[in-house]
């Protein structure tokens, strides 16, 4: 859908959803901060019906296309549950929050910059794993002696949409009593034994900048 949303707050507790249509037209509307998101999106829907224009063609632009198109994109990854958000970093943040993770994360040092300053920003303390010089990916082998009573999670990057040692990880994360993170970004569509990435670990984040395989030009 060639539209986006942004809902943020004002001081008098209300929403304010910003709605970015064809040309990079804001519209701005104003709501109860602490309604579900479907009411936002009810919002959405009114205010877009009839207006827009998806890549696809003259089809108007609604919250039941949208709606199409988000199960659409569940069925081609092979997963029951997803979350959209403004970029990779966000759904990296996110998943911390959401594991409770504390403390220490064991990651790579050969991914973008965002891989570990989402830990900083989040007041977690990165420890940097080598990689293995054929996948560039990490390298399992040196993740034990990394671990420590603080490490909370493992955080490995599918570089280059090559796969990590999805298995090793899992068994190195259930041993320690740790969450298993995937850095999914350059990893869109790609699968393992004849199931989507991310489809293990715990959560997997993916983003659709520029710069990725699979990408819709600024991200998501």
């Amino acid at each position: 859908l060639d539209f986006e949303y942004h809902v943020s707050g004002n001081e008098n507790g209300k929403a304010l959803v910003m709605l970015n249509g064809n040309g990079g037209d804001y519209r701005c509307f104003e709501g109860d901060l602490y309604k579900p998101l479907s009411e936002h999106f009810k919002i959405i829907r009114f205010s877009t019906r009839g207006t827009g224009k998806t890549p696809l063609g003259n089809k108007k632009l609604t919250f039941e296309l949208f709606c199409d198109d988000l199960k659409a994109l569940l069925d081609y990854l092979g997963v029951k549950n997803i979350l959209l958000v403004g970029n990779g970093t966000l759904a990296l943040q996110i998943a911390y929050k959401v594991l409770g993770i504390k403390n220490e994360v064991i990651t790579t040092p050969f991914s973008f910059a965002a891989t570990a300053n989402t830990l900083i920003w989040e007041n977690l303390k990165p420890r940097f794993c080598d990689i293995d010089e054929k996948s560039f990916c990490i390298d399992v082998c040196k993740i034990e002696r990394l671990i420590s009573k603080n490490t909370s999670a493992i955080l490995p990057v599918h570089t280059f949409g090559n796969i990590c040692d999805i298995e090793s990880l899992q068994n190195i994360a259930d041993r320690y009593n740790l969450k298993l993170i995937f850095d999914a970004a350059h990893a869109f569509g790609v699968k393992y034994k004849n199931k989507s990435v991310f489809c293990y670990g715990d959560i997997s984040a993916i983003s659709f900048h520029s710069t990725k395989i699979f990408h819709s030009i600024e991200g998501g």
